[in-house]
């Protein structure tokens, strides 16, 4: 059974991949928070006893390791044309849904990254409604001809590189079948990863480049090119005001549910002339910047007005808000704590206030 507050790790190596395997795995260790707990599992075809010994020696306090052979998954796919570095082995990720049956998410990770900080972030990420969470890659900017070549009809390209998966969503609509069926009857360039955008590209949650940045993007386009396609959390950091000198800051919680939410937030803030906040839950979700978050753990903040937007009011948060001048809450909970400490609080669905709010305002300027 999954234990909580475990983050689940699936890689993939083989004897020609074991050293660059063995950096990403001392990268994951060196950058974990000492609180964090990762179950490591890595998918092998074949590997030598030696390398099986070097992996599994790097188990390590909340840092285990598990070197599972499943060769007999990709058998069929051993004549397969490979191109580039990548070996057929990397298939195995179709299977992941079947493998970790007893999983309903798992991050998975290329064995030649450099992690450069605690996954939590990225591993508590909501992807109810999606097959996975993904960086756009820019080839699907740099390179349209690449979509068009290999019948990829999606409007973005995701690199496969890091992948939070929802397997239990992918297990429903048994999606490895379709992985099998287009690898094996349909061209492709990269191994795996241009199956997984013309399978699974239609229902991919888009997140910040801060979790899968290549180097050679910055090859092929300038930061401010980089900045619009990619539309970091940074970009938005920059144009709103800074929130420890803010007059009116927008927060948002969980209850802001995703990223259009907080696009939200930050028109109504910009209307306002305001800044945006987060809670620590919408933080741990990755619908923000951890420098946005407001509370224990985050910023203490005293502007003039705090709209709190989908925040239950945890103690947690109000500590680090509660010397605001005015609260205004809106929140669907009649009896979410956030109304007791609010000068004005609003029962109801702040996907249909807030538009309603931006267009007085708006109208009030004209």
């Amino acid at each position: 059974m999954p234990k909580a507050n475990t983050i689940y790790i699936a890689m993939i190596t083989d004897d020609n991949y074991v050293k660059p395997t063995v950096v990403t795995l001392t990268s994951l260790w060196e950058n974990k928070k000492a609180e964090s707990v990762y179950n490591i599992s890595i998918l092998t075809n074949n590997l030598n006893e030696e390398n099986t010994n070097l992996l599994k020696s790097l188990n390590n306090s909340n840092f285990s390791i598990n070197i599972l052979d499943k060769s007999n998954f990709i058998e069929e796919f051993k004549n397969i044309n490979q191109e580039r570095h990548v070996t057929f082995t990397s298939l195995l990720k179709f299977f992941l849904p079947e493998i970790f049956n007893n999983l309903d998410k798992i991050l998975y990770l290329d064995s030649d990254i450099l992690v450069q900080d605690d996954l939590s972030e990225l591993f508590n990420i909501d992807i109810s409604d999606f097959y996975s969470a993904a960086v756009k890659d820019i080839l699907c900017k740099v390179n349209k001809q690449h979509m068009l070549k290999y019948n990829i009809q999606n409007e973005y390209y995701f690199n496969s590189g890091v992948l939070l998966l929802n397997l239990e969503l992918m297990r429903q609509n048994n999606t490895a079948n379709s992985l099998i069926e287009y690898r094996i009857n349909n061209k492709n360039h990269f191994m795996d990863q241009d199956t997984f955008n013309a399978v699974l590209g239609h229902k991919v949650k888009y997140i910040s480049y801060k979790y899968n940045f290549l180097n050679y993007y910055l090859e092929k386009m300038s930061i401010k090119e980089l900045e619009d396609f990619l539309e970091s959390i940074k970009g938005l950091e920059d144009e709103i005001n800074d929130l420890d000198s803010a007059e009116i800051i927008v927060s948002g919680g969980k209850g802001m549910k995703n990223a259009e939410g907080f696009k939200l937030l930050e028109s109504l803030a910009k209307a306002l002339n305001g800044a945006v906040g987060a809670s620590r839950g919408a933080v741990e979700m990755g619908l923000a910047d951890h420098k946005m978050q407001i509370g224990q753990t985050g910023k203490t903040v005293s502007p003039k007005l705090y709209i709190a937007c989908g925040i239950s009011g945890a103690i947690q948060h109000t500590v680090g808000m509660d010397g605001s001048k005015r609260i205004f809450a809106i929140n669907t909970d009649e009896k979410a704590p956030i109304f007791d400490i609010a000068d004005i609080g609003y029962v109801g669905d702040a996907f249909e206030i807030i538009p309603q709010l931006i267009d007085k305002l708006s109208q009030k300027t004209d």
